[in-house]
């Protein structure tokens, strides 16, 4: 699979953050799992973490990982919810 970086323009979105991952099982090479996500900072009324260009990212890397957590915990049929695109805090 080949990858290509998007411009700005389009990706539709002004900060956006993503990844791509793909499980093999060692000894037979199999792939069990692919998985990608791209999302974009949060929406709110103030937000402080804009002024830098990691600021927004490393939020959504902690809410992640957070969700990284809850798959590997969570029982059969359990749906693991994704983060909200709002924020209260600018901080």
């Amino acid at each position: 699979m080949r990858l290509r970086k998007l411009s700005r323009k389009e990706s539709g979105a002004k900060r956006t953050v993503a990844f791509e991952a793909r499980i093999v099982d060692s000894s037979s090479g199999e792939v069990l799992a692919m998985v990608a996500d791209r999302e974009q900072g949060k929406v709110a009324s103030l937000n402080l973490r804009a002024l830098t260009w990691y600021g927004e990212a490393n939020v959504i890397i902690d809410e992640w990982a957070g969700q990284f957590v809850q798959v590997a915990n969570k029982r059969p049929g359990e749906v693991v919810k994704d983060a909200s695109p709002f924020t209260l805090k600018p901080w």
